[in-house]
């Protein structure tokens, strides 16, 4: 198994773990990184693992994400092209084009209002949902995407210079 930068919560830190037989083996490799030995990635990696052992951090991770995606799946019932997917931890709403490719300027125009919102979000990606999110973040998230899914269903989306009035 190997595990990414979540490892270190975001810090550059990668791992491979496996059976004591085949870590055997590995150990054998020349393997050389850039990071190799980043005391600070370390040092976040222990302080992550240590959250992880002694809070509830999974567990409000995975009922935020939960409340999250059932709350897209509600509001997005009626809407044809949407590609909805991920765990609760990693979420993804994409707006798909009839052709069943990405409608870019759909996804644009949501990104765009929920930034214009207040919500700081990145396109074309999954979402992290992280032990800190609230409920109501979340329920901030989901009133974006219904007012959003509103206006561009009326045919109002944007003004002349291509903003969209914040929710």
């Amino acid at each position: 198994t190997t595990l990414g930068k979540a490892l270190a919560n975001g810090y550059s830190l990668a791992a491979c773990v496996g059976r004591r037989d085949i870590m055997r083996e590995a150990a054998t490799l020349w393997i050389t990184s850039t990071f190799a030995g980043d005391a600070l990635a370390l040092a976040a990696a222990k302080a992550t693992i240590d959250c992880l052992i002694e809070t509830d951090a999974i567990e409000r991770i995975n009922s935020a994400g939960t409340r999250l995606l059932n709350g897209w799946r509600e509001i997005c019932t009626d809407e044809p092209n949407l590609n909805l997917s991920g765990l609760p931890a990693m979420p993804n709403l994409r707006f798909m084009s009839e052709t069943g490719v990405v409608n870019e300027a759909m996804d644009e125009a949501f990104v765009r209002m929920l930034l214009e919102s207040g919500v700081l979000w990145r396109r074309d990606h999954p979402t992290f949902i992280c032990a800190s999110h609230s409920d109501a973040q979340i329920d901030r998230v989901l009133e974006v995407t219904e007012a959003f899914l509103s206006i561009w269903n009326a045919g109002h989306i944007g003004d002349t210079d291509g903003r969209i009035a914040a929710v």
